[in-house]
């Protein structure tokens, strides 16, 4: 079944219905990272820091409570508190993201390239195999230096072959029935089997 992207009530912000002037790309570690532990397991200074000169807009979502930890925000860069990813995906040229099953598929229905900076649970199978795919690489958290994330990004901006993967991700993902095209063959499985 295909996936639907749910991120619950939000609200589109105006910039965002303006197609980029540049690639742009987008960069979350999650909610639950701030929520459930306490902060971000990257630093996500350094990364700042090593795209700042790139000729990109960078759009990071970072909860309130991290902002405070930055000492500088680089003229390329858009730091928001919380923008619906699946408003933001398909305006990007790739992402950066921390492989949680709802961002990296809710990105995947798109032929965006993606930069995986997993952890833990489900997100090293999630990332790996996006990278077998060929949309995307991925990095643990513990080898993630700004440089590395430049390296990677660098990469899937400019080598054709992720962007072809990624497009093929996403028709794989659209060939799929979605929820209510399924309702019928469910209602006629219960009648069959009642």
């Amino acid at each position: 079944m295909r996936y639907v992207p749910y991120g619950g009530p939000a609200v589109v912000p105006d910039w965002l219905r303006t197609p980029p002037r540049r690639p742009r790309v987008g960069l979350t570690m999650g909610l639950s990272a701030t929520e459930v532990y306490d902060g971000y397991n990257v630093d996500m200074q350094d990364i700042f820091d090593a795209l700042a000169d790139l000729d990109i807009e960078l759009v990071a979502t970072v909860a309130e409570s991290e902002q405070r930890r930055f000492s500088r925000v680089p003229d390329n860069t858009r730091m928001v508190a919380y923008v619906p990813w699946h408003a933001l995906a398909p305006t990007c040229s790739a992402v950066i993201h921390h492989a949680g099953a709802a961002t990296l598929a809710t990105t995947a229905l798109h032929p965006v390239p993606q930069l995986s900076l997993h952890y833990h649970y489900d997100q090293p199978i999630l990332a790996r195999k996006l990278a077998e795919h060929g949309a995307g690489l991925e990095i643990h958290t513990s080898q993630v230096t700004g440089q590395a994330v430049r390296g990677n990004l660098l990469r899937l901006l400019n080598e054709p072959a992720f962007h072809r993967c990624a497009a093929d991700l996403r028709d794989e993902i659209h060939a799929l029935p979605t929820p209510n095209q399924l309702v019928p063959q469910l209602e006629e499985l219960t009648a069959k089997h009642r």
